[in-house]
């Protein structure tokens, strides 16, 4: 499993949307990082149900 995190540091206080193609690795993802000590992790599920916009590509 492999987390990408854009912006560096990540603290255990920030708030976390965790998601990936079907679901399965968001929940293992979520479940690893609440081990750790993350408290506001919101595990959004699988990318397929997402009905709204989406945004491709990185911002600076």
């Amino acid at each position: 499993m492999c987390f990408v995190i854009n912006s560096g540091v990540v603290y255990a206080k920030n708030t976390l949307f965790i998601y990936c193609r079907s679901g399965r690795r968001s929940k293992e993802a979520s479940a690893k990082l609440a081990a750790l000590g993350y408290t506001n992790i919101i595990e959004i599920g699988w990318i397929l149900d997402w009905d709204g916009e989406i945004e491709v590509g990185v911002s600076e």
